[in-house]
């Protein structure tokens, strides 16, 4: 929540009448929160993003997320699908439930095909949920991905914005 109210703080001193947002990785699903929550934001790219926030952060290698489900799971005071379903009960800006979320924007994503920070089936169900209008696939780890992303794929990503800012004749 305090990160969105920031961002707003951001966001009312912006001028321009056209925003475009990035996020990588865990970055990634903040982004796809604040398309949710921010109505001036015209485009979002994700790279390594994903929808099932519940079940990513039960799956994840991220340290700090395994280290909590253990803590949780410790001596068997929860199965991992009862964290899903504690955590998911609390979400109320899961990707999938809002498909209309980019009804009038511009969605693209980087897929990791190989990813297990952001299972790489979370990040098919962002991408069945949402639609991209731009996809890149890689048959990469997620930290390859994104660096493959940025190395290879940054002027499609830069493009991506742009066109959105002409298409809405905004200079």
């Amino acid at each position: 929540r305090r990160g969105q109210e920031a961002l707003s703080l951001i966001l009312n001193q912006v001028r321009s009448p056209y925003i475009g947002l990035l996020g990588t990785g865990m970055g990634a699903l903040h982004a796809e929160v604040s398309l949710l929550r921010q109505d001036r934001i015209n485009s979002l790219f994700v790279i390594t993003g994903g929808a099932g926030f519940a079940e990513i952060f039960v799956k994840t290698d991220e340290s700090i997320y395994r280290d909590l489900l253990e803590q949780r799971t410790a001596g068997g005071r929860q199965t991992a699908e009862q964290v899903v379903k504690g955590i998911d009960q609390h979400l109320n800006f899961e990707p999938e439930r809002f498909p209309e979320a980019v009804t009038g924007r511009d969605f693209g994503m980087s897929i990791s095909l190989k990813d297990s920070c952001i299972p790489t089936a979370n990040q098919q169900k962002l991408k069945e949920a949402w639609k991209p209008a731009r996809t890149l696939t890689y048959a990469s780890s997620h930290a390859m991905t994104i660096f493959k992303t940025w190395l290879f794929d940054r002027g499609k990503i830069l493009a991506f914005f742009e066109n959105g800012e002409k298409a809405r004749k905004i200079s």
